[in-house]
């Protein structure tokens, strides 16, 4: 609903400079005005593009998605999107403090409900804004964590925060995840609150989120 590549440009940078790999962003179409399915297909097909045209770009052909909040609701549907047509090959996802289900009750969308920028309230505004339909929501291509199978999926990165109404159910993704067979790396920063990689002017921890995030791609995906 919110967001484009200018409010992420920061965060894309500083991802392209510390892990020394290439970072494409996708301008995805945004609701209410494009419901689900829209940015998913749009998400997917760039993907898709990209991992096809990947040696104009670079020397490298191993793709990664990556997102935060609903970008990590994203960068996980097209990587399940991506196995269930076969295509294209993604080697890794970075999902941060992405939001994998529904309206579920989960204990850290009560305990911060408010006061930690991300609500309670917002999320049910978001969420009734990108699902048109209701019967939409129960697919696992819009909520991923209501996937009945995670098997064979791209090794996964992902990041939550203490603070966060969406901590919950990006801890339950990391362990779904590895339940089906998944390499999973779950990192959680207690004192953090939802959105603060794009705070680096008032914030110092996104600096050390942003170089854990830079230091999996280096590891996993660069060399």
């Amino acid at each position: 609903m919110l967001g484009s590549i200018d409010t992420h440009d920061n965060l894309c940078r500083l991802l392209a400079k510390r892990a020394g790999c290439l970072v494409v962003s996708v301008g995805y179409r945004l609701a209410p005005e494009h419901p689900w399915p829209a940015a998913l297909m749009d998400c997917y097909d760039a993907t898709l593009w990209l991992s096809r045209n990947a040696d104009r770009f670079s020397g490298s052909d191993r793709v990664a998605v990556a997102g935060d909040s609903a970008g990590g609701n994203l960068a996980a549907t097209v990587s399940l999107l991506a196995r269930e047509r076969g295509m294209p090959n993604i080697d890794r996802q970075l999902l941060l403090y992405p939001a994998t289900a529904y309206l579920e009750p989960m204990t850290s969308r009560a305990e911060n409900a408010s006061g930690y920028f991300l609500t309670a309230e917002d999320l049910i505004w978001f969420m009734k804004q990108y699902i048109e339909d209701t019967l939409d929501a129960h697919n696992p291509l819009a909520f991923p964590l209501q996937a009945r199978s995670l098997s064979e999926l791209p090794p996964a990165f992902v990041l939550t925060c203490g603070f966060d109404p969406l901590r919950d159910e990006g801890t339950a993704y990391a362990d779904r995840l590895r339940e089906h067979g998944v390499s999973v790396e779950h990192t959680n920063y207690e004192s953090m609150i939802h959105g603060f990689l794009n705070m680096e002017a008032i914030i110092d921890r996104t600096y050390d989120g942003v170089d854990e995030i830079a230091a999996y791609l280096q590891r996993e995906l660069v060399q």
